[in-house]
């Protein structure tokens, strides 16, 4: 291999990571945004339409993207911070 096809195979992982920590950083955005946002609104039900709009405005570094806001939601549920309320998959509760 040349030192130019060297020099641009660690670019191109250097461009991966990067992706990656960004990636990583944005999902935990999410997560302590949504979590704030429900902590704020104990004892009371929140629509996942509703929190999702709210995420969306309280995040002015990026937009977020309603499927990553979805995914770290369920990731939220699976960690026992949220929980759907009985009876109605589109309602959450703050639980933790």
């Amino acid at each position: 291999l040349s030192n130019i096809q060297i020099y641009k195979s660690q670019q191109e992982k250097e461009e991966e990571d990067d992706l990656r920590i960004k990636e990583i950083y944005e999902f935990q955005l999410i997560d302590l945004t949504a979590t704030r946002i429900m902590k704020g609104r104990i004892g009371k039900d929140t629509k996942h339409e509703e929190l999702v709009t709210e995420i969306v405005r309280q995040i002015e570094i990026f937009v977020p993207k309603v499927d990553q806001i979805n995914c770290r939601i369920e990731f939220l549920i699976e960690s026992k911070i949220l929980k759907r309320k009985d009876g109605y998959p589109d309602m959450y509760e703050y639980i933790s």
